[in-house]
């Protein structure tokens, strides 16, 4: 069995897309037309939303969450008042929901069409329902991975980033010896960063936390940032299940690597 979804309001109600019903809303602007039903919500100037980012001339289209339903009735009656629920769900929709670990994702109704077969007296449909996401994130706890890195060498560490665009990761060193030289490299998209800071790791100073969304790097409660070399920066994580890290230290140390699934801008 596939992952399961239900829709969910504003006021925590949810529907299920196998059939559970719902009140309806008195007034609704869906309807049917004989033959096929179809609507699409008109997103205006995306450019107010948080994934539209203008990039010159052309944007960033946020990402979208489709389904697409297969529905039977044995009544006619009953196939139009279950479509009738189907459309009021979506229509209120505010989060899709996966109930295997119960994430959700901020979403605004984008599309829906329905479909019935030919010579099925409308008791059989097709149906394609599409929500576009209006936040970049998931409801959910960052992936978390901690690693033990080799001295004097180049670790390569396996990342799986299951969004649908870069990363943008919190690297956590911890180390009780100093460590003078740390350098960061993403071989899949080039990103490099290398921090020269002599007090990392020496009394009081055993963790630096590099935060490449807030551009900081923290030693004993101070951004650091002053001391990352000319021609590096802060980097991101390409989308992939086998994404490589590589990370360089001249002594043994840990580290802790967050970063959250993004799905636009």
């Amino acid at each position: 069995m596939g992952i399961l979804y239900a829709f969910e309001d504003a006021e925590g109600n949810r529907y299920l897309p196998n059939g559970v019903s719902i009140s309806k809303i008195a007034q609704s602007t869906f309807g049917q037309n004989a033959d096929s039903f179809s609507w699409e919500n008109k997103i205006i100037d995306k450019s107010f939303l948080p994934g539209s980012k203008k990039l010159g001339t052309t944007r960033l289209k946020s990402d979208n969450i489709s389904f697409s339903l297969t529905r039977a009735n044995e009544e006619s009656v009953d196939f139009r008042s279950a479509l009738n629920d189907l459309l009021q769900a979506v229509q209120k929709t505010k989060y899709v929901i996966n109930l295997t670990d119960e994430t959700r994702a901020e979403v605004a109704p984008l599309s829906a069409v329905s479909t019935p077969n030919k010579g099925t007296e409308k008791n059989f449909a097709s149906e394609e329902i599409t929500f576009e996401r209006l936040s970049p994130w998931e409801d959910e706890t960052p992936n978390s991975q901690d690693e033990s890195l080799t001295g004097d060498s180049f670790n390569d560490i396996e990342i799986n980033n299951a969004g649908a665009l870069d990363a943008v990761p919190v690297f956590t060193f911890t180390s009780s010896v100093a460590i003078d030289d740390i350098q960061i490299l993403i071989p899949d998209n080039s990103g490099s960063f290398q921090l020269l800071d002599p007090i990392f790791g020496t009394t009081g100073f055993e963790e630096l936390v590099i935060d490449c969304e807030q551009g900081t790097a923290i030693i004993g409660n101070v951004d650091r940032a002053n001391f990352i070399v000319a021609g590096t920066g802060f980097v991101q994580i390409p989308p992939g299940a086998t994404q490589i890290v590589r990370i360089f230290v001249p002594e043994d140390c840990d580290v802790n690597i967050s970063w959250r699934n993004r799905y636009y801008v």
